[in-house]
């Protein structure tokens, strides 16, 4: 049990938010949980994008359908 008389989080990140309960640090928390989150939508709009650019040229470099032929005929 913790000093409040409640059974003690089943996880650390659930202690966290249990300590952030009531004070200025929960906001601190969700500032940073927030801009985690943006951090990690950049990200994956940089690699979806380069992906989307970058097929195509792959594509035509590689010429897979030359092999596709090779090994049916």
């Amino acid at each position: 049990m913790s000093s409040s008389g409640r059974p003690a989080p089943p996880h650390p990140a659930m202690d966290a938010a249990d300590e952030s309960e009531g004070g200025g640090d929960g906001l601190k928390a969700k500032a940073a949980s927030v801009v985690a989150t943006l951090g990690v939508l950049l990200i994956q709009a940089v690699v979806f994008i380069y992906d989307f650019v970058t097929y195509p040229i792959y594509f035509f470099v590689q010429q897979p359908w030359k092999q596709v032929r090779q090994d049916v005929v």
